[in-house]
């Protein structure tokens, strides 16, 4: 019954608004199966462990689905709480990697992972390869901006200069991992910042560590990478559900899906799916919940 009401509670709150916004917060822990007795869209108000939800004010800087409305189907007898919606599939999960704010990374580090798949083993200092180090540091601050003098300033748009400064601040994050975990390999990581400047590392430490908090890294087969959710692991796939400001990641599950999380790939924040599919590059598919 418990589950029922939880189900119910966000049910009226996806049909009163349009939008899925309730899905932002769910968590599910990093062992989750699904066969907890509880419906996986549906947020339990009674579990006080989960990590702090991304708000409103930095949700609502992203239209993942264009602010498309929440468009559910009717629901069927088998799956009565089953939360049955639309959207466009964008990728599987190939790698999952811990967060970087974790205390407990041992000898590596996550971010010697993204920086490898980026930077690769030998950095080309071409304007592409500058546009991927820009990137990479965007992602890890979910697609905020540092500031160059407070610590704690963070901004949703910046002017060419102000991005300069926050790639400036990561790069010198990133030499400080590199002194931090001498075993990892950065290359490149003195020529980028000959080329792009001096910066903060602390500065960005701060904001990715706030707004990414305990969440897990995430590489897909397609090459993308982002910021996900603590319960996904390989072959989760990553979604743009309509009423979703961001990607969703969900998991097969007899023969219709778990609802695992909120997730940033920088490359589909802005409704680039959306795009596609109306240049009929993208098929819309339906995305039981259960």
């Amino acid at each position: 019954m418990v589950a029922e009401v939880y189900a119910d509670t966000a049910l009226a709150v996806i049909r009163g608004s349009g939008k899925l916004d309730a899905l932002a917060y769910v968590y599910h822990p990093p062992n989750y199966s699904g066969a907890d007795g509880y419906f996986s869209w549906a947020p339990r108000w009674d579990v006080l462990e989960s990590p702090t939800p991304w708000r409103n004010t930095i949700r609502r800087r992203f239209s993942a689905s264009s602010r498309i409305q929440a468009a559910m189907i009717q629901q069927n007898s088998e799956y009565t709480y089953g939360l049955r919606t639309i959207g466009l599939l964008f990728d599987h999960i190939q790698a999952v990697y811990p967060s970087p704010h974790s205390p407990q990374l041992g000898e590596s580090h996550p971010i010697s992972a993204l920086w490898k798949h980026v930077v690769g083993d030998e950095c080309i200092e071409t304007s592409e390869a500058i546009q991927s180090v820009k990137k990479l540091a965007r992602t890890l601050t979910i697609g905020f901006y540092t500031d160059q003098s407070n610590e704690g300033a963070f901004a949703f748009a910046a002017s060419d200069e102000g991005e300069k400064w926050h790639t400036a601040n990561f790069l010198a994050y990133v030499e400080d991992l590199s002194h931090e975990f001498p075993e990892q390999s950065f290359v490149a990581i003195e020529s980028l910042k000959l080329r792009i400047g001096n910066g903060k590392a602390n500065n960005y430490r701060y904001v990715s560590n706030r707004l990414c908090g305990s969440r897990p890294l995430l590489v897909t087969e397609n090459g993308s990478y982002g910021v996900g959710t603590a319960s996904m692991r390989p072959g989760d796939i990553i979604v743009v559900l309509f009423g979703c400001d961001m990607p969703c990641v969900l998991r097969s599950f007899n023969n219709n899906y778990l609802f695992l999380g909120l997730a940033y790939v920088d490359e589909i924040m802005q409704g680039e799916l959306i795009d596609e599919m109306v240049r009929g590059k993208r098929v819309v598919e339906e995305f039981c919940l259960v």
